[in-house]
């Protein structure tokens, strides 16, 4: 079926936004496109710890919402989100969006 096909290639950034903390980071990183900034620099409006924060990256990294360049001891975060990714959950909303009209148009 064509709606799962859509919702197994867009899991990894849906899940990827679903977290606050990573909506976030991805608004920071938005907001100072195209310069990269470092961890310390992405204000969250939650306080927690380093660790956590540098998981919150990679999830990010993994899902290609953002990417890194590293400068000697120090790696730099920019939002550099993969055009396929963007376009599968282009492709879900829309998905999901027919049912919904069809559900509408059946109902008049």
């Amino acid at each position: 079926m064509e709606l799962a096909n859509y919702f197994q290639e867009s899991a990894k950034l849906i899940e990827a936004l679903a977290h606050d903390v990573r909506r976030d980071i991805v608004i920071e990183l938005a907001k100072n496109y195209p310069n990269a900034l470092r961890i310390c620099e992405i204000k969250t409006k939650k306080c927690i710890t380093r660790p956590s924060l540098s998981h919150h990256f990679k999830v990010l990294v993994n899902a290609h919402i953002i990417n890194f360049y590293r400068k000697g001891t120090k790696n730099y975060y920019y939002l550099a989100t993969d055009e396929s990714s963007i376009e599968n959950c282009f492709k879900l909303l829309s998905c999901l969006q027919a049912f919904i009209e069809v559900k509408n148009d059946s109902s008049n």
